[in-house]
């Protein structure tokens, strides 16, 4: 159901907040889906979705072509952009200071990532209970450091049967989340 990879822009969704030093791993996304636009020519987008007002972090997201800044949606706007995803995005911070904070957290937004009928692309420390989750249940794309974020992002890009791969295995776990 999805499109030729060359023929339209891929749209990354990231709904969420941007605090505890996932703004920069946003910008980090960013710039390597930049690169990777200005390399193959394409328009793919990091749509981010979020109610945080620092002005600070978003400015350093605005500034980089390849993301998109969206405020935090609810009902239809949310499922409109929901919708509209062709991968969803889940990232931690590399910080050492966040890392702690975040250690031990998965959030309940991965299950639903998960269930989207979409691939997760999932970037941060390989530590972090989210990543853990992630590669445990080997759901996702993952991109454990900065130097694995271009081929990954081209993976879940452009090769649709492992775009499929991570589609079937993510709603095995989610379905087993859910308990049915």
């Amino acid at each position: 159901s999805y499109a030729d990879p060359g023929s339209s822009p891929r749209h990354l969704v990231y709904m969420g907040n941007i605090e505890l030093g996932r703004a920069q791993s946003l910008l980090e996304l960013g710039q390597a889906l930049d690169a990777e636009n200005r390399t193959l020519g394409t328009a793919h987008t990091l749509e981010i979705y979020t109610g945080n007002k620092c002005s600070d972090l978003l400015e350093s997201l605005t500034a980089c072509p390849a993301i998109r800044l969206h405020g935090f949606v609810t009902g239809a706007a949310y499922k409109a952009a929901f919708d509209r995803a062709d991968a969803f995005v889940h990232v931690e911070s590399f910080d050492e200071k966040n890392r702690e904070r975040v250690r031990y957290s998965v959030s309940t937004k991965i299950i639903e990532c998960l269930a989207s009928g979409r691939p997760l692309l999932a970037y941060g420390p390989r530590e972090i209970a989210s990543m853990a989750y992630l590669r445990r249940n080997d759901c996702a794309a993952l991109a454990c450091s900065r130097q694995d974020l271009s081929t990954v992002l081209e993976a879940v890009l452009t090769q649709e049967p492992y775009r499929a791969q991570l589609v079937e295995r993510a709603t095995t776990v989610a379905d087993y989340e859910a308990g049915n």
